[in-house]
């Protein structure tokens, strides 16, 4: 049994812990009274909003500024005139259609702009031995899967397993730049830059931005949690935690406050599955898929 399937016996833990976040946060604020918590609680929020508006932001100034042009550099250095075009040769006669392909035919689709390269290859397919290979709809969805792994090989010699893997499934999701890859690498002059930008663009950049943007997410929030922390420590003396009543709201406060700090949390494992890629034990989608209530808390945070 593999360990991904091992780990979808343990989504209880995900649940048991939002409940055990969620009590041990009504136990400490139902103790500092409604004044207190009240204070953490809008410190939280105020941390939460934070984080969100300024960590994407950051994400995208440190990929541009400062991962963007090594990653473009280092593509070009391993890519060459017959880096697309050879391995989409050699991809489309291992394909089940006892194909031939001719470099000659490949080097004048890929140079033309004008076209659409999937039905082209399509139609070329089924001209070399006159029969049809397949349904077009089925023989595109292997050709995406070969473009896929072409850039998935691309990508992997220079980047993280986990980069080059998310590269694949964007490469399946929106095979569009294929083309523009392969054309630009046909050009005498400048398209192995142009190519590797269009590589960590399209297929690249989403990745990383999505790491850097969990990763500063994460940062800002505890930075200003720190700093709120601070600020309430040297006030905390002279605010009196209050009577049963206040207790009770510290304690109902508590629960909002419990509930910030689990979305904290799903941030912090949506970052182990992505850099995980989705495979590491008990950090993978199918675990989560399981859970009864953190699905929901996870799924929220979908679009960041």
């Amino acid at each position: 049994m593999c360990p991904k399937t091992m780990g979808e016996q343990f989504w209880w833990i995900y649940d048991a812990a939002i409940a055990a976040v969620i009590l041990v946060f009504v136990f400490i604020m139902s103790r500092k009274g409604t004044v207190k918590a009240a204070i953490s609680l809008i410190c939280s929020v105020l941390a939460l909003v934070i984080a969100f508006s300024v960590g994407s932001a950051v994400s995208k100034g440190v990929y541009k500024s400062m991962i963007r042009p090594s990653t473009i550099k280092n593509i070009s250095k391993d890519l060459y005139s017959d880096s697309v075009k050879k391995r989409l040769i050699d991809q489309l006669d291992g394909l089940d259609y006892n194909l031939k392909v001719r470099d000659d035919k490949i080097t004048e689709l890929l140079n033309d702009e004008n076209i659409d390269l999937d039905h082209e290859l399509y139609v070329y397919a089924n001209n070399i031995n006159a029969i049809k290979v397949d349904e077009e709809s089925v023989f595109k969805e292997k050709l995406h899967e070969i473009y896929a792994q072409i850039i998935y090989e691309l990508v992997a010699k220079n980047c993280d397993s986990y980069i080059a893997e998310a590269s694949r499934d964007l490469v399946i999701a929106d095979p569009s730049q294929f083309h523009k890859i392969g054309m630009a690498l046909n050009e005498e002059t400048g398209g192995q830059r142009e190519a590797a930008a269009a590589i960590a663009d399209n297929y690249i950049a989403p990745t990383y931005s999505k790491v850097l943007s969990y990763i500063s997410f994460i940062a800002v929030f505890f930075i200003v949690m720190l700093i709120s922390f601070f600020i309430i420590k040297s006030y905390s003396d002279s605010i009196s935690s209050g009577g049963a009543v206040s207790h009770i709201i510290g304690g109902v406060l508590g629960i909002f406050l419990g509930l910030i700090v689990i979305i904290v949390i799903a941030v912090i494992i949506k970052l182990n599955v992505v850099l995980g890629n989705n495979e590491m034990m008990v950090f993978n989608k199918e675990t989560l898929d399981k859970t009864i209530v953190f699905k929901y808390i996870y799924n929220l945070l979908a679009g960041m």
